[in-house]
């Protein structure tokens, strides 16, 4: 019995030991290996935040507070933000060192609920006695810039890792790049008596990373400074601004090109001494893209059955729904995964948009970003402009077989456009 005895008790102190060991052994072996087994990969950062975390040159300290104790009889926010804690120690561990994460419990009349006042935290009460809970992140950089996220709102954690990656990045980028707008619509807004402009969605969100210039549409040159021009439905511009686009981009400028076979977002009215001739809604840069030995087809909207998004429309028997091929609705499949601007999307819905092709002897690379399946076809423009029936139009589909390119990057070297200057 003493013999067994012995021996169970060596056996329980061996595995006590080779327990500790392997311990040990990965804390000092597997730190750098973390998993997520989460259903929705909640703690997987995307491949945009972490290039962000691993290019960081100097020092970030982020301040997340957290009013533990006060918040007890609230256990949704506390989970909430275990998990806005877990996450943000994901940001660290994919930082290098570069990211030093502080948590921080601001009890009532505490110095730390001082600090999180100061900074622009919003408590919220949640007692009578008027007690207030703090949920929020500051940010400060190397020069003591500082960004805010007054409260963790959950309706809000789809855009969590957004939230706290573009926190990071305008600390790490205090002087925002400069982003110049050429555009035809109405993008910063039409005017309004007695109120600002209401600028559209791109630009708002634009405006949280960049700086973004309203360029006039008669522009001669585009300024140094600029370090990506965008020209969206360039529609009437003049050779004077052809001639500056094309010496930006001959002179090594980034630029993004939106050229639209039929913009619906294009206001244009019909003209009073021609009411029966239907306004112009297309754009053009053909003097531009020949040259580069590139075409964006002019009258020709791409349809897709695969693709085309359900819609609403009213028949002999009422409201029912139908395809409509001219709006797409692009999937994971439909982007290029291998490239830095789409690997990361899911879904873009998109309307009445035309297709890019390479021309026979361009020396340009041309790499598709977003295409359609190969049950397309084009469908003219003006057959949409006077019948947009869905029915009709999915009783004229004849697939083409064959993908078609729905927008590109193209890199390499050009000729200028204007020869003779």
């Amino acid at each position: 019995m003493k013999s067994r005895k012995l021996i169970s008790e060596t056996g329980l102190l061996l595995a006590a030991i080779l327990a500790v060991a392997i311990v040990i052994v990965g804390n000092t072996t597997f730190t750098s290996i973390r998993l997520d087994l989460t259903e929705n990969r909640l703690f997987t950062l995307s491949d945009g935040t972490i290039n962000i975390l691993q290019s960081l040159k100097e020092p970030i300290d982020l301040n997340f507070y957290l009013s533990r104790k006060t918040l007890t009889e609230y256990p949704s926010i506390i989970n909430y933000g275990n998990r806005v804690r877990d996450l943000l120690n994901e940001y660290a561990a994919e930082a290098n060192g570069m990211l030093r994460l502080t948590v921080i419990e601001p009890e009532p009349f505490s110095e730390a609920e001082d600090q999180a006042v100061a900074s622009g935290l919003q408590g919220v009460p949640v007692s009578n006695a008027g007690d207030l809970a703090y949920f929020g992140l500051v940010g400060t950089n190397a020069v003591d810039d500082e960004r805010v996220i007054p409260f963790f709102q959950d309706n809000r954690e789809a855009s969590l890792e957004y939230d706290i990656t573009k926190l990071i990045y305008n600390l790490a980028k205090p002087d925002k790049r400069v982003i110049g707008v050429l555009s035809d619509l109405p993008l910063f807004g039409m005017p309004m008596p007695q109120q600002p402009p209401r600028p559209w969605a791109i630009i708002n969100a634009m405006q949280e990373f960049f700086e973004v210039r309203n360029l006039s549409t008669d522009v001669e040159k585009i300024a140094d400074d600029i370090d990506v021009l965008m020209v969206v439905h360039p529609k009437d511009f003049s050779e004077q601004t052809l001639y500056a686009i094309d010496q930006y981009v001959l002179g090594g400028g980034k630029a993004m090109l939106f050229v639209d076979p039929m913009a619906e977002a294009d206001s244009a009215q019909p003209d009073p001494q021609n009411p029966m001739v239907m306004p112009a809604m297309s754009s053009s840069l053909s003097k531009l893209l020949n040259t580069w030995k590139v075409e964006v087809t002019e009258g020709k909207i791409v349809g897709d059955i695969n693709l085309a998004m359900r819609v609403q429309t009213r028949g002999p028997r009422g409201p029912q729904e139908a395809v409509y091929l001219p709006w797409l609705r692009l999937e994971q499949l439909n982007f290029n995964s291998e490239d830095f601007a789409t690997n990361e999307l899911n879904t873009v819905n998109i309307a009445s948009t035309g297709v890019i092709e390479k021309l026979e002897g361009s020396t340009l690379e041309f790499t598709p970003l977003m295409q359609s399946t190969e049950m397309s076809m084009l469908i003219d423009s003006q057959r949409l402009m006077f019948q947009q029936d869905p029915a009709s139009l999915l009783n004229e589909f004849i697939s083409e077989n064959r993908q078609q390119t729905l927008a590109a990057r193209l890199s390499g070297k050009v000729s200028t456009a204007f020869p003779d200057g």
